[in-house]
């Protein structure tokens, strides 16, 4: 039994020299997939380049769980990340500790997705589903300290299906909204508790194909799902900023391209018939991204969601802050 274990090693040791051989390098660490990572998501199968794909995500946080980080040495990390990108001021690498690493190129001005290597799908929105393993070295600090990083190598690590994210932020979502005022304005000082709960899950459009939004990516991963729930205690609310709302229905759901390229959202669709209000909303994408899917205790930044109307509103404009409270254990089927 011990020479068998003793093979196997032998056999695993040159399988991973010969696949690190062959990860071939470019200006910004072009190269291959990683291997399929077996304990990543509870459910998943592997596409047809190996690479691992998650069907279902873990029941807590993190909900999605990469192997461990080898960020101890700054001049040689060694981790996993999501992509958080800010369009005209470049794109951050988010590790598995909320640690934001601005990427930089050797003259450690800003890159953006358009300067990410080729050979990983850029640019596009597949870093919407996609976590990345990264290889580089700390240059500096922007003007908010966070660590400056030059990008010896990207490559996926794992995607992560559009269901699958989806289906995880079921649940309760708390936070708060603007009160009205009795002229209906909104009080721009005060606002009220709210709570959401997401009980099903509505097929939307797939994500759309990167800059242009009249057409959409066909990966099974591109797939997205509203978040449909109720308002709960909506006539008891305080100052009710729904008034004249003839259901308590709310849906919100992922964009890739609001606008421009960048333009990265979760959509709302407000309970109907709220006076003076527009039918439709949006805020940040950043809680349903990679990056903070990997995140065992995620900032406000990466689990909070600001939404605000879209289009013309009455003076004093409406905000929903909503974050998720208690989600991750429902599970419904996609369709």
């Amino acid at each position: 039994m011990k020479k068998f274990h003793v093979i196997l090693r032998i056999k695993f040791l040159a399988l991973t020299l010969v696949a690190c051989a062959s990860t071939p390098r470019g200006p910004l660490g072009e190269g291959r997939k990683t291997a399929s990572l077996e304990d990543i998501c509870p459910v998943q199968h592997t596409d047809a380049s190996g690479l691992a794909v998650c069907d279902q995500l873990f029941p807590s946080r993190p909900f999605v769980r990469p192997p461990a980080d080898n960020s101890s040495n700054s001049s040689a990390l060694d981790f996993y990340a999501g992509i958080y990108d800010l369009g005209y001021f470049g794109i951050y690498l988010v590790d598995r500790n909320g640690t934001k690493y601005g990427v930089v190129d050797q003259s450690k001005k800003s890159v953006d997705l358009k300067h990410l290597p080729k050979s990983i799908g850029m640019p596009s929105y597949s870093y919407i589903f996609t976590l990345y393993h990264v290889k580089g070295a700390v240059v500096g600090r922007d003007s908010d300290k966070n660590p400056l990083i030059t990008v010896g190598s990207i490559v996926p690590a794992a995607k992560i299906m559009g269901c699958a994210i989806d289906n995880a932020f079921l649940g309760t979502w708390t936070g708060s909204m603007t009160a009205r005022k009795p002229d209906l304005t909104f009080d721009i000082g005060k606002t009220v508790p709210i709570e959401v709960i997401f009980t099903t899950l509505k097929k939307e459009s797939n994500l759309v194909v990167y800059p242009n939004k009249t057409s959409v990516m066909q990966d099974p991963e591109a797939t997205v799902h509203g978040l449909v729930g109720n308002l709960q205690n909506m006539a008891a609310i305080p100052s009710n900023p729904f008034r004249g709302a003839s259901n308590p229905s709310i849906e919100i759901w992922r964009v890739a391209q609001m606008h421009e390229a960048g333009d990265t959202h979760t959509g709302i669709l407000y309970p109907s018939g709220m006076a003076n209000h527009p039918s439709l909303g949006m805020g940040e994408l950043t809680p349903f991204l990679p990056a903070a899917l990997i995140q065992v205790r995620p900032s406000k930044e990466f689990s909070e969601v600001e939404f605000q109307p879209h289009g013309p509103v009455i003076p004093g404009i409406s905000h929903i802050w909503l974050a998720p409270s208690q989600i991750g254990r429902q599970s419904q089927e996609c369709q």
